[in-house]
């Protein structure tokens, strides 16, 4: 029996990968032609080819060796992927060492508890994703003060409260200001941005 890596991918909602080029059935084994399937070993790299809505644990058999493959990205022909769902493993990865993963994880996790805990990461890519799920109006007032222009336009875009997008909607980032301006229905507010 060939050795078997396990790592990390991300892909489309149908499980297609994201060139489109290959389909994966989650729990089977699918042979890759070409250079096979590119596989972040570590959780680097995981964002090498796009992003991604579903996050993947991909085992790996049969390398291939692809020369100007992105570090810490291995190819391998012959993979099987399974949609990382499970919330214990998904707060399991929330906690990984590397950036990329916890990022990933945060794309996928419904805990509040867990969520508010990414919205604090030291690195930006982890709040965004953190940001793009979370809905309690506290936290996301927190974000809307981010030092990171993304995180703050994550966070517009989930914020309710018309204040606090009025604020948003006079950032110095045009894309935080158009995410906010695009939520505010008050017309009052709305004029003096025109």
């Amino acid at each position: 029996m060939a050795e078997t890596i396990v790592g990390y991918k991300l892909l489309q909602d149908n499980l297609r990968g994201l060139n489109g080029e290959v389909q994966y059935v989650a729990g089977q084994w699918v042979t890759v032609p070409g250079n096979g399937c590119y596989v972040s070993i570590f959780g680097e790299n995981l964002y090498a080819a796009g992003d991604g809505p579903v996050f993947a644990r991909v085992e790996c058999r049969e390398r291939v060796l692809v020369p100007d493959a992105p570090d810490g990205v291995q190819c391998f022909r012959y993979v099987m992927v399974m949609p990382v769902t499970d919330p214990a493993i998904l707060a399991q990865l929330a906690k990984d060492e590397n950036p990329n993963v916890r990022c990933a994880a945060a794309g996928q996790i419904t805990d509040p508890a867990i969520l508010a805990q990414l919205a604090q990461d030291k690195y930006p890519n982890v709040r965004w994703a953190a940001a793009t799920r979370i809905t309690d109006p506290a936290i996301l007032a927190q974000l809307a003060k981010d030092e990171n222009p993304n995180v703050r336009c994550a966070a517009a875009g989930r914020i309710t409260d018309p204040a606090i997008l009025a604020q948003l909607a006079q950032d110095e980032n045009p894309s935080v200001r158009w995410a906010a301006a695009a939520r505010i229905t008050d017309q009052a507010i709305l004029a003096p941005l025109s």
